[in-house]
C-alpha cells in the first residue's frame, strides 16, 4: 500500500493562529517485521522543523516515542481540545510499522478508524495527518506494509473546503530508511524541504506542493540508488478555490542560514552526524534554511573538485555563505568516498630498470599529469632517461680477455604523453587508499650508439661512433599507487610499462619497471 500518507484538510481561508502537533516515533517491532532504527529520529526531526519554522510553540508539540495506542489517542484528544477554532491547525505525524487497517505504536494496533474519527473534528480549522510506516532489512531498511491492495487512510470523506494527500510511495511499493541518512528517505527530505530547501520562489515560505516536489525528487533518487525497488511518492491536492498552503516560514527562524548560490548545487553537511541535511537545487538563487544550532560544512561537489566552507549556526545570529567564498579542498573523490588524493595536479618521479638483451639499463623518469575528472587524467609530459651498463663491462672484458668493442643502439631518452584511466580506487582509513590505473599514449625514443663486444680477431665495424636516432613508439602502462593517511597528498607508485618501437627493420618490444612517488597539489 501507501506507506507514508499525509492528509491535509482545509476549512477556512485565514491562516492558522494556533498550531498543535502530536508527533509519534515507534521503533518497536511487530510480528514478522524487524525493529526499526530511525523512527525516533524521524519524529524528532519533524518536531524540530515544526518548532523552528512552522509557527508551532515548543509546548504545543507533543513527541511520543514508542507509546501505547491509548497514549497516542489521549494526546490527540488533548491536542484537539486545545486547537478548537477557525484559525487553528492540528498536525499528526507517525513513523513506525503499519498495515492497511492499523498503525502499531509500541508494537500494538491502533485502528485507522480511530485516527479518522479524531482528524474528522471540524471544530479544528486545518487538520494534517502524516503516516510514515516501515519495516527493516539489509543495507536499506525496507519501510512499509505487507504487499496488499492499496489503502487510504480514510480522510477523503471528511467535509472541508479542500484536501491534500501526500504519500511517500505508491500502493504496492515499500518506503525506505537508510543508515547514511539516519532516517527514512521521504521524511528526511520532507524535513529538509520544510527547513527551506524546497522554497522555489525565494519568499522564505514553503508550501505543501513545494515541500512535496522537493521530497519527491530526492526520494526517488535515493531509493533507486539503494533499494531493489525505487520508491515513488505521490501527491493529490484538492483545494477548491484556495491557493497552496504555507506549512513553514523560515525567514523568521532564530537559526537561519542563507546560501547565496551562483551555480550549485550546494549541500549542507551536519558535522556532528556527517549527514547531508540540505541539498539545494542547481541554479542561481538565494536560499534560506533553518537548521538546529551547531557546526556545518557548506560544499559544492563536481568532477572538477570539492569546494567547501565551515559555518556555525547560532540562535539569534543569522549566517550567510556565498558560493564564491567556498575554497577548493580536493578532488571529487575526497568528498564522494573518502578518496586519498588532494588536488588536481600531479608531479611524479620514478627510478627503474629496463632490461635489454645485452644488459640492464637504469632509468630515471619524471612526469606531470592533470586530473580532469574522477576517473581520468592526462599525463601531459613524460620524460625518461636511461643509463646503459654495458660500457664499463666492455672495458673490463677488453682488459682481461682481449675482446674488441662494437656498436649497438640503446635507449637513452624517451619523451611522451598519454591518457590515464583510474580503473580501481579503493579508500581505507582517513585519507589512505590504493589505486590501479592504465595508460596509453605516443612516445618519441632517442636511441644512441653504444659499445658492445666481439672477439679480438674480428675487425671493429666502421659504423662505430657517436650518434642519436629518433624512433617513434607507443607506450602502455599499468601502475598501482598507495596513499598514506598521514600525508594524503603524497602517493607511492609502482609501474610496469611496455614500449613498441617502430623501426625500419621491424617492431621492437621493450619493457620497463619503475617505482617512485607522486605529489598531488591544487
Amino acid at each position: 500500500m501507501i506507506s507514508t500518507l499525509a492528509a491535509l484538510l482545509l476549512s477556512v481561508a485565514p491562516p492558522a493562529e494556533r498550531r498543535v502537533a502530536v508527533v509519534v516515533g515507534s521503533n518497536t517491532a511487530v510480528a514478522g517485521r524487524a525493529q526499526l532504527q530511525y523512527a525516533h529520529r524521524d519524529a524528532q526531526a519533524m518536531a524540530g522543523v515544526l518548532t523552528r519554522a512552522g509557527h508551532f510553540q515548543p509546548g504545543d508539540v507533543r513527541v511520543l516515542l514508542d507509546p501505547s495506542p491509548e497514549a497516542v489517542l489521549l494526546a490527540l484528544d488533548e491536542a484537539r481540545a486545545e486547537a478548537r477554532g477557525a484559525h487553528t491547525m492540528l498536525l499528526f505525524y507517525f513513523s513506525g510499522h503499519a498495515d492497511d487497517h492499523s498503525l502499531y505504536p509500541g508494537g500494538a494496533a491502533l485502528p485507522l478508524s480511530a485516527l479518522k474519527q479524531r482528524l474528522s473534528d471540524e471544530a479544528v480549522g486545518v487538520r494534517v495527518g502524516v503516516i510514515d510506516s516501515c519495516r527493516g532489512g539489509g543495507w536499506t531498511q525496507a519501510k512499509g506494509l505487507s504487499v496488499t491492495q492499496p489503502f487510504e487512510v480514510g480522510l477523503t470523506a471528511l467535509s472541508s473546503e479542500g484536501m491534500a494527500l501526500l504519500a511517500s510511495s505508491s500502493g504496492l511499493e515499500d518506503a525506505h530508511e537508510a543508515e547514511a541518512l539516519q532516517g527514512s528517505f521521504f521524511t528526511h527530505h520532507l524535513v529538509a524541504g520544510l527547513s527551506g530547501a524546497a522554497d522555489q520562489t525565494g519568499d522564505g515560505q514553503v508550501t505543501l506542493s513545494e515541500a512535496f516536489a522537493y521530497a519527491n525528487r530526492l526520494t526517488i533518487r535515493d531509493s533507486a540508488r539503494r533499494a531493489p525497488t525505487p520508491q515513488h511518492p505521490s501527491f493529490d491536492l484538492r483545494l477548491r478555490g484556495r491557493q497552496d498552503v504555507v506549512l513553514t516560514a523560515v525567514s523568521h527562524s532564530p537559526t537561519l542560514l542563507t546560501l547565496a548560490q551562483k551555480e550549485g548545487p550546494l549541500q549542507v553537511v551536519q558535522l556532528s552526524s556527517g549527514v547531508v541535511v540540505v541539498e539545494a537545487p542547481a541554479g542561481e538563487q538565494v536560499l534560506r534554511v533553518t537548521l538546529p544550532p551547531g557546526a556545518y560544512v557548506v560544499r559544492r561537489v563536481s568532477d572538477e573538485g570539492v569546494l567547501s566552507r565551515e559555518v556555525q549556526v547560532k540562535e539569534g545570529a543569522p549566517s550567510v555563505v556565498e558560493e564564491a567564498s567556498l575554497t577548493l579542498v580536493g578532488d571529487a573523490r575526497l568528498a564522494s568516498k573518502g578518496g586519498p588524493l588532494v588536488g588536481r595536479h600531479q608531479v611524479a618521479l620514478q627510478g627503474g630498470v629496463s632490461p635489454e638483451s645485452f644488459a640492464t639499463n637504469w632509468t630515471l623518469q619524471a612526469a606531470y599529469a592533470w586530473r580532469f575528472s574522477e576517473r581520468f587524467e592526462w599525463r601531459a609530459a613524460r620524460a625518461l632517461v636511461s643509463f646503459p651498463t654495458a660500457t664499463p663491462l666492455s672495458e673490463q672484458l677488453i682488459r682481461d680477455f682481449g675482446v674488441l668493442p662494437t656498436t649497438f643502439q640503446a635507449n637513452r631518452a624517451m619523451f611522451g604523453t598519454d591518457f590515464v584511466w583510474v580503473a580501481v580506487d579503493s579508500a581505507w582509513g582517513r585519507g589512505g587508499g590504493l589505486a590501479l590505473s592504465l595508460s596509453l599514449g605516443p612516445t618519441l625514443v632517442l636511441r644512441s650508439n653504444e659499445v658492445f663486444l666481439q672477439p679480438a680477431s674480428s675487425p671493429p665495424p666502421s659504423s662505430a661512433g657517436a650518434g642519436v636516432t629518433p624512433v617513434a613508439a607507443g607506450t602502455a602502462s599499468v601502475s598501482m599507487s598507495m596513499h598514506l593517511p598521514s600525508v594524503p597528498s603524497l602517493s607511492f607508485d609502482a609501474a610496469v610499462a611496455g614500449h613498441l618501437l617502430f623501426r625500419a627493420s621491424g617492431v621492437l618490444p621493450q619493457i620497463h619497471f619503475g617505482v617512485g612517488a607522486s605529489w598531488h597539489f591544487l
